[in-house]
């Protein structure tokens, strides 16, 4: 996590005082409310496969992490060049798998877990692209995506935004986790290509197929939390 600016505390810890000053009833929890805030963060995250490389131990201009506290934990990822490239082959598998260890708050659990990302295409004639996006908590799988581009579909280029939900405020229920402790969130990608025409057409007459996540478009994964008292 980034240092906090002295000044920023000095200015925090004023408008505090003068709000328990103003109202000493609300101080305590809210003071409370903050200190617990302040203990959630990104321990470490590692991303690896066959199409990225990098961790918070070993930074690389493959993946470039930040993260954001408040009320929720905010990662944004961008990976530079992580995609399936079919320039010189009728087939072909891409795979990144990403891992980040959460600090939770001493009285807060993990209620939901949300994360989007943009996958980029190019699909030729005859060629069969897939795109899988599986989220995780701990060893459980929590929400799967596919985007499937069948042979038969139109060809040419598209981008498809993939969302993945799951928790309090979804149709799918998160696994129960003790309170406060660290949690590992995952999210896997898997990209496949496959040529399934009898004849195949020139491709320089139609382009590369490729499957890509798109860079300025960053992967967002938005982390919620919910008190230990609630069932």
């Amino acid at each position: 996590m980034n240092p906090i600016h002295p000044f920023l505390v000095l200015t925090t810890n004023l408008l505090l005082l003068g709000e328990a000053l103003a109202n000493p009833g609300n101080h305590a929890s809210k003071a409370k409310t903050q200190q617990q805030l302040n203990n959630v963060g990104i321990a470490e995250w590692v991303a690896f496969g066959s199409g990225c490389q990098a961790s918070s131990k070993k930074p690389s201009p493959e993946v470039q992490f930040t993260t954001q506290t408040g009320e929720t934990l905010l990662s944004t990822l961008h990976f530079k060049d992580f995609r399936l490239n079919l320039k010189d082959t009728d087939k072909g598998v891409r795979e990144c798998a990403l891992r980040m260890t959460v600090e939770m708050p001493p009285n807060k659990r993990i209620a939901s877990i949300q994360a989007q990302t943009h996958i980029e295409a190019n699909k030729t004639d005859g060629m069969h692209l897939r795109a899988r996006v599986m989220m995780l908590l701990g060893d459980s799988q929590i929400a799967n995506r596919v985007w499937d581009l069948k042979k038969n579909d139109f060809a040419k280029h598209r981008n498809e935004q993939i969302s993945l939900l799951s928790g309090s405020t979804s149709e799918t229920a998160l696994p129960k986790k003790d309170c406060g402790k660290p949690q590992i969130i995952g999210l896997d990608y898997t990209f496949e290509g496959l040529e399934e025409s009898n004849s195949k057409p020139p491709r320089r007459e139609e382009g590369i197929a490729f499957l890509r996540l798109v860079y300025d478009k960053p992967t967002l994964i938005e982390v919620f939390f919910e008190s230990c008292g609630k069932s």
